[in-house]
């Protein structure tokens, strides 16, 4: 009718055995993790390498299919969510976060602007960006 009581003694070795093997294998997922994430990157230079296209080109050129043939003062809003466009303005004035100090983003978008309208792209998108916070 009763069953053997297990010592506590016993319970923390069994628990300090399961946590070793537990330990072990987390150790060896994160590895493995690792190595994915490297591999990952390497594949992910390599096949930009491939196409000739740095980082910067990549994203100017996917901000460009993202401005479509209506143009920035349509589509900004694709890029620059609404609320981007009010927390932000070019030169960080007035209480503002400035676009310029995102420097990756910045220059990818103003290199878009320059493939797809006429005119200085940063007067381009300041007068882009009035229009969608005068749209809100």
């Amino acid at each position: 009718m009763y069953e053997a009581l297990i010592s506590i003694e016993e319970l923390k070795d069994f628990f300090k055995s399961e946590m070793a093997v537990l330990s072990g294998q987390f150790k060896l997922v994160l590895e493995k993790v690792g190595q994915q994430k490297i591999q990952t990157a390497q594949l992910l230079r390599e096949r930009s390498e491939a196409e000739g296209l740095s980082s910067l080109n990549c994203f100017a050129k996917i901000m460009k299919e993202l401005l479509g043939s209506s143009g920035l003062k349509s589509n900004l809003k694709y890029i620059l969510t609404d609320e981007l466009a009010m927390e932000y303005n070019v030169d960080g004035i007035l209480g503002k976060e400035s676009l310029k100090s995102l420097s990756f983003f910045y220059k990818a978008l103003l290199d878009a602007i320059s493939k797809c309208e006429v005119g200085p792209p940063e007067s381009v998108l300041r007068s882009a960006m009035q229009l969608q916070k005068k749209e809100l």
